[in-house]
């Protein structure tokens, strides 16, 4: 299982105790990595992206793991 690996459960612990944790992941596994960790604390969970084409792509990937839990916020050039 996803949540069980070694990286995870020490980012879990982290965010257990209430410690700041700031991750950094490929784009591949950008999606999957916030729903663990949002499936985990059930908190709000910010993901950054550099283009809006990827944003609408993890966005739809994050829709597939969270439902409706999952927002997009367009660029500001976009609104």
């Amino acid at each position: 299982m996803l949540a069980t690996v070694p990286p995870l459960t020490e980012v879990y612990a982290r965010l257990d105790a209430r410690a700041r944790v700031l991750l950094g992941t490929g784009d591949a596994s950008k999606a999957v990595t916030a729903a663990l960790l949002w499936r985990h604390r059930r908190t709000p969970t910010l993901v950054l992206v550099a283009r809006e084409s990827d944003a609408e792509a993890t966005f739809e990937q994050l829709a597939a793991w969270c439902g409706d839990a999952a927002l997009h916020f367009p660029a500001r050039g976009a609104l």
